[in-house]
This record gives C-alpha cells, structure tokens and sequence, in this order.
C-alpha cells in the first residue's frame, strides 16, 4: 500500500502505458473531494460498493 499525503489543490496522476488518471485534491471543512479524470475502461468505485462485488 501506498500512502501519500496531498495539500488542497494538489493533484496526482497514476499512468500505465495506455491509460492515465488524474485526481485533483480539495478539502472542504471536514470533508475531502476528489475529481477523477479516467478513461471508460478504467472502473472506480466507492470502497464499499467494491467490497460488495
């Protein structure tokens, strides 16, 4: 497991060599907020809902 620590604003981008996501970091009170850009073929999906399957 990787875990990295990101200020508000910050992004991080995870790419293989076909596909790229980025993930755009923002702190709201107590709440985190993440912005995904992925293409189609990548799946995400809430931790719980992963779980589930």
């Amino acid at each position: 497991m990787l875990k990295l620590s990101r200020r508000t604003g910050e992004t991080l981008v995870i790419q293989t060599e076909t596909e790229k996501v980025t993930i755009h970091f923002k702190i709201e009170g107590s709440r985190a907020k993440l912005d995904i850009k992925a293409p189609k073929s990548v799946k995400i999906w809430r931790g719980e809902i992963a779980e589930a399957k």
